[in-house]
């Protein structure tokens, strides 16, 4: 989405702080739009609104997009529409993932954040700041904000896409893992046992001192999962128990339920025959799990819609 901003506006050019926005009213055509409108909601995702200023944005990208390959650059009326869905579904989606990442501990540092902006050989630290002025005035949206959404869902994208090729045909995954449960006044040794589960350590000791014994769970494949637990964790914890590769490794913390402490880590991860990749990338078996997970959130993520038909 941000693309085509960077692609009109460039931070090396020493433009006065009128032609910065000439530039902007004259690309995005926001005259129209209110600014009690941009900051309206326009489509609810589950916790998080997009207002009207993202979803214009969106949809004059593509609109700009799809100009630049007619010929007359004229676009009929039947496309336009289907471009306020298009940008409609990519907001939503984004929401969706973005939601999803940060719920994984997914989250865009200021290091990365200030890398990508001076990454322009050609950066001016004026202009830049004339220029996110002028946007927040304009759009009443941070463009910083923007830019961390982006990088939020490259990074996770990028992570997911990081897959574990697998034949079908010669089975599943087979995850077997331990698990112990402690009562909730043992807080402290339920901690201390899943740190030292997370660093591939063992907690024999600590576990006969307060008198429980680990219980060994598998081999399961992903379907299985509620094995894990007798399925009193959510959705989102599996999928961080499932995404383990390292064997005797675990989370860095035990989760909880209403009495109890949850530590757990993964013993041995068997994987189905398979040819090896022909490049050197390490891959991570975790594409179907996340996928999964990322499924079962979207389906029960309420969105809910406050556009009208010519809001766009």
């Amino acid at each position: 989405m941000l693309e085509i901003v960077r692609k009109h506006i460039g931070w090396g050019l020493k433009v006065i702080l009128a032609v910065t926005i000439v530039t902007f009213v004259f690309f995005f055509g926001f005259n129209q739009l209110y600014r009690q409108t941009q900051d309206a909601t326009a489509i609810k995702v589950g916790k998080q609104s997009i207002l009207f200023a993202e979803l214009r944005i969106a949809y004059d990208s593509q609109v700009d997009r799809l100009r630049k390959s007619m010929k007359d650059g004229e676009i009929p009326d039947f496309l336009l529409k289907s471009l306020k869905e298009s940008a409609q579904r990519q907001l939503i989606t984004q929401s969706l993932i973005d939601q999803f990442a940060h719920s994984h501990g997914f989250k865009v540092i200021d290091e990365e954040l200030r890398d990508n902006i001076l990454k322009d050989k050609d950066f001016d630290p004026v202009a830049y700041k004339n220029f996110i002025r002028n946007f927040y005035n304009r759009y009443g949206l941070s463009y910083e904000d923007l830019i961390r959404k982006e990088l939020l869902l490259n990074d996770f994208q990028s992570w997911v896409q990081k897959v574990e090729p697998i034949d079908e045909e010669k089975g599943e995954i087979q995850w077997t893992f331990e698990t112990v449960a402690f009562p909730k006044e043992k807080k402290g040794a339920a901690f201390e046992a899943q740190k030292l589960w997370s660093l591939g350590k063992e907690a024999n000791p600590l576990l006969k001192q307060n008198k429980l014994a680990a219980e060994k769970v598998g081999p399961i494949a992903l379907d299985e999962h509620k094995k894990v637990f007798g399925g009193q964790l959510k959705r989102e914890d599996y999928a961080k128990i499932f995404a383990l590769t390292r064997p005797k490794s675990g989370p860095l913390e035990p989760f909880v339920n209403q009495d109890e402490f949850l530590v757990v880590r993964l013993l041995e991860i068997k994987k189905p025959g398979r040819q090896k990749p022909e490049n050197k990338e390490t891959y991570l078996p975790h594409f179907r799990v996340t996928d999964s997970f990322f499924r079962a959130f979207a389906d029960k993520t309420k969105v809910e819609s406050f556009i009208k038909a010519d809001d766009l």
